[in-house]
C-alpha cells in the first residue's frame, strides 16, 4: 500500500545516474490521503509440508524471531582483528596455547535439532492523514509497517555428478537425502510526509526501511559411492539483509512567474548483508560408526559482512523551447562507500601419531564434545 507506480527508464536523462545497466527503476510512493485513514491487517496460513511438522533448527539467539542476533554469533573479543590465527615458531605468529585459547572462546554450538513448525504470521499497519492550513497550504503523511514470520521445511534428493554408461544411461555416484528448515523473518517500515506551499511549491521527505532474515539449517545424508561410505553433513547459517533509505525532494513550478520548473533531491542509504558464524560439519562412516571428518568444510566457521553507504543529490531544470517544446538540463552526484570483511576459522584433527593416546571414540562424539574446552 505504499507504492503508486514503477517506471523503468532505459534512456540516459539529466536527472538520473549514468552508471546503470539495462534500466533504471523509478519508484513513486503513494500521496497522502485527504482524510484520516487507518488499516490493520493480520494474516496466517497453513503449509502442508511444514505447519505442525518437525522442522530442522538449532540453538540460536533469543531475538532471532525479530531478525536480530543477540550477539551470541558475534566474533569473540579474543580473536585478533588484524592477524591470522596461525601458529609460528619464529615469534611472528601465535603460539599453540594462544590459538587454543582463542578456539575455546567461540560459542560451542554445532548440532542441529528439531522443533514443531507453527503457522506463518503476518501483521501490518497503515496510517495516513492530511490537513490544510494557511492559504493554499497542506501537510500530509502516510506511514506503513509490517512484520512477517514463517518457518519453512523442504525435503528432496541429490545425486550429484552421475557417470554416463556406454548405453547412454546415468549411474549415480552419490545418493543423498536433503532436508532444510529455514526461519524467515521480514520487517518493513515506510514513512512519507509532504508539504504543499501553494500550487507551485512542494517538499517531500521519505524514509524506507527493510530487514529480512533467513536462519537456515541444512542437512544432507546418504551414501557417497566415490568414498564408499555413508556421509552426513549439515550447515547452520544466519543470514540477514537490511536497507535504510532517506530522501528529501523539492519541486518548484513557475519560478519567478516564468514557465521554469526546478526539481532537486537529496538522498542517503545504508545497506548491509551479514552472515555471522556460519558453521559446517561433516561425519562419515568409519569402521561401522560415524566420525567427524577433519577437512576443509568441516569444523569450520565463516564470518562475512558486506556494507554499503550511499549519499548523493540530483538537480534538474526544465525550460520552454517553444510553446509545445521543452528542454531539460541537470546533474547527479553520488558517493558510494563499500566494505567487505570475511574471516574463516577451521579446526583440524591431530596427526595420527598424536591421536594414539586419545580415546578412539573421541571423534565419534557430537561437535559440542569434540570442540569443548577439553577437546580443543
Amino acid at each position: 500500500h505504499v507504492i503508486d507506480s514503477l517506471n523503468i527508464s532505459k534512456t540516459f536523462l539529466p536527472n538520473t545516474a549514468a552508471d546503470f545497466a539495462g534500466g533504471l527503476m523509478e519508484i513513486k510512493s503513494v500521496t497522502f490521503p485527504r482524510k484520516f485513514t487507518l488499516e490493520v491487517g493480520l494474516t496466517s496460513g497453513y503449509r502442508t509440508q511444514a505447519t505442525f511438522r518437525d522442522a530442522l533448527t538449532y540453538k540460536g539467539g533469543s531475538y532471532d524471531y525479530t531478525s536480530f542476533d543477540d550477539g551470541r554469533r558475534g566474533l569473540p573479543d579474543e580473536v585478533p582483528r588484524n592477524r591470522q590465527l596461525v601458529t609460528s615458531t619464529s615469534g611472528t605468529g601465535l603460539n599453540p596455547a594462544e590459538v587454543d585459547a582463542i578456539g575455546r572462546s567461540f560459542r560451542n554450538v554445532w548440532s542441529y535439532n528439531r522443533t514443531t513448525a507453527l503457522p506463518p504470521l503476518g501483521v501490518s499497519l497503515n496510517i495516513g492523514n492530511s490537513r490544510k492550513f494557511g492559504k493554499g497550504h497542506r501537510f500530509g503523511y502516510v506511514a506503513s509497517a509490517s512484520y512477517e514470520y514463517e518457518l519453512f521445511r523442504k525435503t528432496g534428493l541429490s545425486r550429484p555428478r552421475p557417470t554416463i554408461n556406454s548405453d547412454g544411461t546415468l549411474s549415480p555416484t552419490s545418493d543423498f537425502k536433503l532436508e532444510s528448515g529455514s526461519e524467515e523473518v521480514s520487517l518493513n517500515g515506510f514513512l512519507s510526509a509532504s508539504l504543499d506551499v501553494g500550487q507551485d511549491h512542494s517538499f517531500t521527505a521519505l524514509t524506507l526501511a527493510n530487514r529480512s532474515l533467513s536462519d537456515e539449517t541444512t542437512l544432507r545424508q546418504g551414501q557417497n559411492l566415490n568414498l564408499g561410505a555413508f556421509v552426513q553433513d549439515w550447515q547452520l547459517e544466519f543470514l540477514s539483509r537490511s536497507l535504510v533509505f532517506n530522501q528529501l525532494l523539492g519541486d518548484h513550478r513557475n519560478l519567478g512567474g516564468t514557465r521554469l520548473r526546478l526539481r532537486w533531491g537529496l538522498f542517503q542509504s545504508s545497506g548491509e548483508r551479514r552472515s555471522p558464524d556460519r558453521r559446517l560439519m561433516v561425519y562419515s562412516e568409519q569402521q561401522g560408526r560415524l566420525e567427524w571428518v577433519g577437512r576443509a568444510g568441516s569444523g569450520e566457521r565463516l564470518y562475512s559482512d558486506l556494507t554499503q553507504d550511499d549519499v548523493g543529490a540530483n538537480l534538474s531544470l526544465r525550460f520552454p523551447l517553444w510553446p509545445e517544446g521543452w528542454g531539460t538540463i541537470g546533474g547527479w552526484a553520488q558517493q558510494v562507500d563499500r566494505d567487505f570483511l570475511t574471516r574463516r576459522f577451521r579446526a583440524s584433527r591431530l596427526p595420527a601419531d598424536v591421536e594414539k593416546p586419545f580415546d578412539p571414540d573421541a571423534y565419534a562424539a557430537p561437535g559440542e564434545v569434540i570442540f569443548s574446552p577439553t577437546g580443543i
